[in-house]
């Protein structure tokens, strides 16, 4: 089976990038390996400086703006966001307090908060209306009930044994029914990859249904007979240490190298998802071994996401050891660790109750010191006797833009995902036309200015998005992928057309036979951000009809 699966996941980059592929690769490397910039791809074509909308009135002209006003660089300051949940010895959540009451420091400098809001679990005013027939969107902002809070809760059956996850799904059910949950709960399996069980909801008997239905399969790397202590990433100085049964040691290392890449990926796809979100971001991690890698780290507090590790072994009587990488997880993104303890219902109904009112700090650093290095946060608040959590820190990410080979990574990533990707607001309006032996897509996509990277170029400013456009059959096979390169160029005639409307540009897509889903991705040439959107070929052929 797994086998199977890299054979699939290296055809799929060969599809795409044209060359072959050298087995052992995996994925996002065999995408850097590939080395072929995206526009000399299959279509590799260049829309320059389309700002207004795809389909403006005649007479619509932007107003121009004064000679001597300069453009406006995205990229020149830098907001750090912190959740952090404040709670009384009793462990109640402290609602009464105000920015004055928090001290912020970065590396033992005190910094100015020049953020502060107070988020709960209470959903956020409705302000968006219904998308319309045939509009599809990943900007949670312009959906209906953005929740100022939602929790994941994914279940890691690949690097857990099948009783132990099995017996962690009762305990899920068993919270649910008796629980109602504050914020919107989503449900995420991971076995060779990650899967959505069900997306984010409030409604009990939905998540009750989810779970029901959801059969965990045993990992067939760790094996029936195989013993998983202590798997921590080395580079997070633990012990990267496992025992399969009568497995050889390279098999074993094999097996443990791809279950960390695959573990990295499936929580670089959750923290690309739900980044975008305001509000507490929770995700608990059930399962017996936490392999957790530097660029999970990163990704995980550039989302600010609060991880809760929970040991779905329960009591440990006899048994191996809690992970180190449990409590090091948790301390490093604002999270608790839960292990030693049959409860599992319990460690998750405690990490829902965290949302339930978490204050926002927000500052711009001055330390210039931009080099890829993490540095160490501190909040105090001047109140005694509290429990104060948030991360502890974040990586001084430099500004250098990735080079084509990341870009075609990232790129990839975006599209393989099971969810869509959400740094870059992207809103498509896909229509279905010809005949049906031979139907076309096009598509009207509207890109938010806000998400892009503007470079300095004269008296203009300039970016560029690379698109990759691929359509999948319902068994997850890629039929097909299209590449292309849009050039943006801004001046003083268009900028309040980018400012107010954003990026507006069209793709036709040929449907090819068996086609169940079409994925658009777009990756920020000069910050690497990445935003996707998927349409989905029932739905829109039901709108259509």
């Amino acid at each position: 089976m797994a086998q199977s699966d890299c054979a699939r996941r290296r055809e799929q980059a060969e599809m795409i990038f044209g060359r072959k592929v050298a087995k052992g690769i995996p994925l996002a490397r065999a995408f850097c390996a590939a080395g072929v910039a995206l526009h000399a791809l299959l279509l590799a074509a260049t829309t320059v400086g389309q700002v207004a909308s795809p389909n403006p009135p005649a007479t619509s002209a932007p107003a121009p703006a004064p000679a001597a006003s300069v453009p406006s660089i995205r990229i020149s300051t830098r907001l750090v966001q912190i959740s952090v949940v404040v709670k009384d010895k009793k462990g109640n959540p402290v609602t009464d307090l105000t920015k004055d009451d928090f001290t912020l420091l970065d590396e033992n400098k005190p910094q100015a908060i020049s953020v502060f809001s107070e988020q709960t679990t209470q959903p956020a005013p409705a302000m968006a209306q219904p998308l319309p027939a045939n509009t599809f969107t990943n900007r949670f902002e312009d959906r209906t009930g953005v929740p100022t809070s939602v929790t994941v809760v994914l279940f890691d059956a690949l690097n857990t044994h099948f009783d132990d996850i099995a017996y962690a799904r009762l305990q899920v059910l068993k919270l649910i029914d008796q629980f109602q949950p504050d914020g919107r709960v989503a449900i995420f399996g991971l076995t060779q990859d990650l899967v959505v069980i069900q997306n984010f909801t409030d409604d009990r008997q939905t998540l009750l249904g989810a779970v029901k239905n959801y059969t965990p399969r045993d990992s067939m790397e760790l094996g029936t007979n195989a013993s998983v202590a202590g798997l921590f990433d080395a580079s997070n100085n633990g012990p990267a240490q496992i025992n399969i049964g009568e497995t050889s040691p390279a098999a074993a290392e094999y097996y443990r190298r791809d279950r960390a890449l695959r573990t990295a990926t499936a929580l670089q796809a959750i923290a690309h998802y739900v980044g975008r979100l305001p509000g507490r971001k929770n995700l608990v991690w059930v399962s017996s071994s936490f392999p957790f890698s530097a660029d999970a780290e990163q990704v995980l507090s550039d989302a600010d996401i609060a991880v809760y590790p929970v040991d779905a072994m329960g009591l440990r009587a006899g048994g191996p050891a809690p992970s180190p990488a449990m409590d090091f997880i948790a301390k490093q993104t604002g999270g608790r660790a839960f292990y030693n303890g049959n409860d599992v219902s319990g460690s998750i109904r405690e990490a829902l109750q965290d949302s339930q009112v978490t204050y926002v700090l927000g500052y711009y650093p001055d330390h210039g010191a931009w080099n890829d290095e993490f540095r160490q946060l501190d909040v105090k608040v001047d109140r005694p006797g509290l429990e104060v959590r948030y991360r502890n820190g974040y990586y001084a990410a430099q500004d250098a833009p990735p080079t084509p080979v990341t870009r075609q990574a990232l790129l990839q990533e975006a599209v393989d995902s099971p969810l869509d990707s959400t740094s870059i607001g992207i809103t498509v309006k896909a229509t279905l036309t010809g005949s049906r032996s031979m139907q076309t897509v096009r598509v009207a996509v509207r890109v938010d200015s806000h998400a892009i990277a503007l470079s300095p170029d004269g008296d203009q400013s300039i970016a560029a998005l690379d698109w990759l456009v691929a359509q999948w059959d319902a068994k997850g096979k890629l039929l097909k992928a299209q590449a292309e390169t849009t050039r943006i160029r801004v001046d003083q005639s268009n900028r309040d057309a980018w400012e107010n409307s954003g990026l507006g540009t069209q793709f036709a897509l040929p449907l090819l036979p068996g086609a169940a889903r079409i994925r658009i991705a777009a990756c920020d040439d000069e910050s690497g951000a990445t935003g996707s959107v998927t349409i989905p070929i029932k739905r829109l052929v039901a709108d259509t009809h």
